[in-house]
């Protein structure tokens, strides 16, 4: 590749990767793949509500050892949290992520 030809791929380039981010606000663009990545989680306390019973969600219990955060259900006749088929004392639950749009 000639120096001209060099110059103009990453005169492009960057071009390309200022087009994926806002100029204000430093977010991702629409057109940034990563966008499609971030998602917020919305912790809801378990004393306030309940997910619809055996719908997989995120589940927040401090007491568990290393990993406080896991998938689990709300066994509505049981009712009893349930992580890998034990009983658990969540103080919060997520609905899960959808996941990777592409």
């Amino acid at each position: 590749m000639t120096s001209v030809a060099a110059e103009q791929f990453h005169r492009e380039q960057e071009e390309h990767e200022r087009a994926l981010f806002d100029k204000e606000t430093g977010e991702p663009t629409l057109n940034n793949p990563r966008r499609h990545l971030l998602e917020t989680v919305e912790w809801r306390s378990v004393k306030d509500e309940y997910p619809d019973a055996d719908t997989t969600v995120l589940l927040y219990d401090p007491e568990l050892d290393g990993e406080p955060v896991w998938p689990g259900s709300w066994d509505d006749q049981e009712q009893t949290w349930v992580v890998d088929g034990f009983e658990c004392s969540p103080t919060h639950w997520a609905p899960m992520p959808a996941g990777p749009l592409r």
